[in-house]
């Protein structure tokens, strides 16, 4: 769904959850003659301690430096994915304040990369990643949750070995 191009840089930010199903997706990207993959993990533990102990102005903000480092690949035409992990249980004890300074930060980086979406056309994707956790909370009755999770997710999107999911999606889509 990203559409790689050859020679593009591929930039990434990924859930420190999914670090297993990254090193997949960059090989991937390589295949289809990437340039360059560039992951940047996201570490919600950790903004989520920040988040405990900083003033909410601090966590939500994105210094300039931060912002350059996305601009300068996104300038140069990469493409933008992020390969969303879940925790359901992480931000249970955080209060709402802090939620709303980590989502703050959250949405200021995506801004960015909304941004080079409309002025640069550049691609880009959001996408699930089937996390022990995420397994944990909803395959209660699994065995191998993980890979159950994963497998009840190629169900949903039509995804399997004998599927052309690009022809069944135009399908649907043509039903509608």
């Amino acid at each position: 769904g990203l559409n790689v191009q050859k020679g593009q840089i591929v930039l990434v930010e990924a859930a420190i959850e999914g670090y297993e199903f990254t090193s997949i997706f960059a090989k991937e990207c390589y295949k289809l003659g990437a340039s360059n993959v560039i992951i940047n993990y996201l570490d919600d533990y950790n903004l989520k301690v920040r988040a405990q102990y900083v003033d909410e102005k601090e966590v939500s903000k994105v210094d300039d430096v931060e912002k350059a480092y996305y601009q300068y690949y996104l300038d140069q035409g990469a493409c933008y994915i992020r390969l969303e992990g879940v925790n359901p249980k992480l931000m249970e004890d955080v209060s709402e304040k802090e939620s709303n300074a980590i989502f703050n930060r959250v949405d200021a980086i995506r801004n960015i990369m909304r941004k080079a979406s409309r002025t640069h056309h550049c691609q880009w994707l959001i996408a699930m990643v089937p996390t022990k956790q995420w397994a944990d909370y909803i395959m209660e009755d699994s065995e191998d949750k993980l890979t159950d999770l994963w497998n009840l997710l190629f169900k949903l999107c039509y995804i399997d070995e004998e599927n052309d999911v690009v022809a069944t999606w135009k399908e649907l889509r043509r039903k509608k």
